[in-house]
C-alpha cells in the first residue's frame, strides 16, 4: 500500500526542527523575480514576499514545497557577518502545520535549526504571522533593526 499526499505538511519536532512531507520539492538556483512572483502566485494562500531586505542582499535559491510553502535563500551583505551570511526565509500556509500543536507552531523552529537570529548583544525570535502566512527566518546574523524593518514592510504589504 502507498500513501498519496495531495498537499505538503510541516511538523515541528521536539528539538525544534521542521519536517516537510509533500508530493513535490523543487529547487531553483539563482531564481529571477519573475520565477519568484509566479511561484508565490501559484501557492494555495496569499503570499507576502520578504521586503526591505538589507541593501546588497542577493537571492540565491528558491525551494518549493508543493503549493503550501517555499523557502527563499539569501546571501546577506557585509563582511562582519562572516560565516553567518546566509539566510533562509520559509513562508508557509499556516494550515499546513497539521499535527503540530498551536504552541509548537509558534515556537522557534526551522529546517535543521532554530529560528532565532544571533546578534552581538542577544538572541531574538524571527517567527512571524504576516497576513495569511507564517514566516520563519533561519539562524543568521540579522540585526534586530534589519528584522524589524523586514517585518514592518511585510505587514504593510499584507494590510493592502
Amino acid at each position: 500500500a502507498a500513501a498519496v499526499i495531495g498537499s505538503s505538511h510541516f511538523t515541528v519536532t521536539k528539538s525544534g526542527g521542521l519536517v516537510i512531507t509533500g508530493p513535490s520539492l523543487k529547487s531553483i538556483i539563482n531564481p529571477g523575480s519573475p520565477e519568484v512572483a509566479a511561484s508565490a502566485a501559484d501557492m494555495d494562500f496569499k503570499v507576502i514576499l520578504p521586503a526591505a531586505l538589507p541593501a546588497g542582499t542577493k537571492l540565491e535559491t528558491l525551494i518549493l514545497f508543493g503549493r503550501d510553502g517555499f523557502a527563499l535563500g539569501y546571501n546577506l551583505p557585509g563582511t562582519w557577518r562572516r560565516s553567518h551570511h546566509y539566510m533562509n526565509v520559509v513562508i508557509l500556509n499556516p494550515s499546513s502545520l497539521q499535527g503540530t500543536s498551536t504552541s509548537k507552531q509558534r515556537m522557534s523552529l526551522m529546517l535543521g535549526g532554530g529560528t532565532r537570529f544571533i546578534t552581538r548583544d542577544h538572541l531574538a525570535d524571527t517567527v512571524w504571522r504576516i497576513g495569511h502566512e507564517d514566516v520563519f527566518i533561519q539562524t543568521s546574523v540579522l540585526t534586530p533593526a534589519e528584522a524589524a524593518k523586514i517585518k514592518a514592510a511585510m505587514q504593510k504589504e499584507a494590510a493592502r
